[in-house]
């Protein structure tokens, strides 16, 4: 069911869903990220890197 809420990450207002739980900016910003990691992880060199190599030692 939809729901009006404040996005987590922004606390913009947004329509959330049972598929959406953020708002638009906040998912393209994820998505991008998302893009990124499949990318790097599908070179042939990088396949066996460790979490903490991809993030920079930073993990939330």
């Amino acid at each position: 069911m939809n729901e009006l809420s404040d996005c987590p990450n922004c606390n913009a207002l947004f329509v959330k869903t049972q598929f959406r739980i953020v708002c638009q900016e906040c998912f393209l910003v994820e998505e991008k990220h998302f893009e990124t990691v499949y990318y790097f992880l599908r070179k042939r060199g990088n396949k066996s890197v460790a979490l903490k190599e991809i993030t920079g030692g930073r993990l939330k």
